[in-house]
This record gives C-alpha cells, structure tokens and sequence, in this order.
C-alpha cells in the first residue's frame, strides 16, 4: 500500500476516532442528567410523600411539570444508556488500536502530515510544553 493511501485511511481512521469521542461524551452528559433527573424525582417524592399519600393523581401532575417521562420511564432509558455507552467505550478501544496499527506503519518511514495523530507536533520548533 503507497504511503499515500496509508494517509488517507490513517485520517479516515481519525475522523471515525473523533465521531466516536464526541457521542460518547454526549451519551456521557445524557446519562449525568437522567441521573439528576432521577436523584430530583426521588426526592421529590421523599419530601412530599407525607402531604401526597391521598393524593398520587397530585403527585403524578406535580412530577410532570419536572420531567415529560415517569421515574420508572428515565431509569429504564438510563439504563438503556449506559449499556450503549459501554458498548461504545469498547469500539472506541478497537478503533485507536486499529489507528495505533495504522500509525505505527509511518514510525520509519516519512510520515509528514501524521504527527498530529500520533500526539506529536509538528516540527516546527515548537514543544508540547509550550
């Protein structure tokens, strides 16, 4: 394979990485705001279980206003979620040994353009410290 196509999928490669990080991070933050969303309603429902007792259909209104889903309804979708997030976690891993190995075929040979993908700058007497 010419060192040019090995730049093109190393960058494809980079792209899909990238694709990757950036919906687990959005699956990462939906997750933090079930779970608040959850901590709210629980205890929500805590502080007025005593002045609802005679009155779910109160509650049930009452809970509406602070989600469009029931307490059993978000945590079945935060489930739902970190299952997908570990899922993606495990792809990401395959994908940077996949982008690992593609790299690793520039490491003797003339690899200008790749420097970002390996985390090293470019030489243009720059240092990672400054």
């Amino acid at each position: 394979m010419s060192t040019a196509l090995l730049k093109k999928a190393a960058f494809a490669k980079e792209a899909s990485r990238e694709y990757q990080r950036q919906n687990i991070l959005a699956t990462a933050w939906k997750i933090e705001e079930l779970r608040r969303q959850i901590d709210l309603m629980e205890c929500f429902q805590v502080e007025n279980k005593d002045r609802f007792d005679n009155a779910s259909g109160q509650l049930e209104f009452v809970e509406s206003f602070l989600s469009e889903d029931s307490l059993s309804e978000i945590r079945a979708d935060h489930t739902s979620l970190l299952c997908a997030y570990q899922e993606d976690i495990s792809g990401l891993a395959i994908t940077d040994g996949e982008m690992d190995r593609l790299v690793e075929r520039f490491s003797n040979e003339d690899h200008d353009g790749l420097d970002h993908l390996t985390g090293k700058l470019p030489d243009a007497g720059c240092t990672k410290e400054g």
